[in-house]
């Protein structure tokens, strides 16, 4: 399956291994990355194509332990979701601002030692000076694309410094949290709390309503069939739903993606 291998070389790649970074009591950094892709691999994380996710998003669900996507995820979005992996098999309890902070900080390096021109002394001016304005904007109207230009100017401000061997300031942080606060995909979960309490890493059976829920299928591990019966079967779902798994997305699909956005963390890159 070329998502399982393209997940876990992410995960062992070099530039994955340099992140290495505390941040608001959390320390990220390769050997945590490395524990994910066992995990992955071990099946304790499971591999879930969600087809009401768009293309390129992703999505980690620390109640039933399992990565979705929909195809071709991208390697920075791979790094952001086992980033909160890190903190689930830690166990951790931390306020959501603190979790999704160094997840996109850890996007932010990947991004910037996969590609040298992120690092030039053009695009970090550009950032530097772009940032505060549309940061002030996402406040002001919680404008989307001006919320996610802010979380990701912040992000590799940051990603930057630490880059150059400086630890992240206090006052980047705290622009980096309000921009995630302010920015309208994570005001709903905001509301429903302000603490993730994660439970480490297990492997639990992912309930087959669930399945219909997020229009999903279990590809890794594989399920086991039982004598001539489908996959599908061995996952308490009928061939005829399975078969609808896979069509076409119905008007429901649009209201499973807001409450996947609410239980789970999605992030796109």
């Amino acid at each position: 399956m070329s998502e399982l291998r393209t997940i876990v070389r992410t995960l062992r790649s070099r530039e994955c291994q340099q992140i290495n970074f505390p941040l608001a009591g959390i320390t990220v950094n390769g050997r945590g990355y490395r524990q994910v892709a066992r995990a992955i691999e071990r099946g304790d994380i499971q591999l879930v194509r969600a087809l009401v996710l768009r293309e390129r998003q992703m999505l980690y669900d620390w109640h039933h332990n399992f990565i979705g996507f929909n195809r071709a995820p991208r390697e920075s979005t791979i790094i952001h979701e086992c980033t909160h992996a890190q903190n689930d098999a830690a166990g951790r309890e931390i306020p959501i601002v603190d979790d999704e902070a160094p997840a996109h900080l850890a996007q932010h390096i990947y991004l910037k030692l996969n590609n040298p021109a992120l690092r030039s002394e053009a695009a970090v001016s550009a950032i530097a000076r772009n940032t505060p304005l549309a940061s002030a904007q996402c406040v002001a109207g919680h404008d989307r694309t001006l919320c996610e230009q802010a979380v990701a100017g912040w992000a590799a401000i940051m990603a930057e410094g630490i880059l150059n061997r400086r630890l992240p300031a206090d006052d980047l942080l705290e622009q980096l949290r309000t921009a995630i606060r302010n920015h309208p995909d994570y005001v709903p979960i905001l509301r429903e709390g302000e603490r993730r309490r994660y439970l480490g890493l297990r492997r639990v059976p992912i309930p087959p309503a669930e399945l219909i829920r997020i229009r999903g299928t279990v590809v890794h591990p594989a399920p086991r069939p039982r004598g001539r019966r489908r996959a599908g079967l061995d996952q308490g779902i009928s061939p005829r739903v399975m078969a609808g798994l896979r069509g076409p997305l119905d008007p429901l699909a649009a209201d499973a993606a807001a409450q996947m956005r609410r239980r789970c963390v999605v992030s796109e890159a």
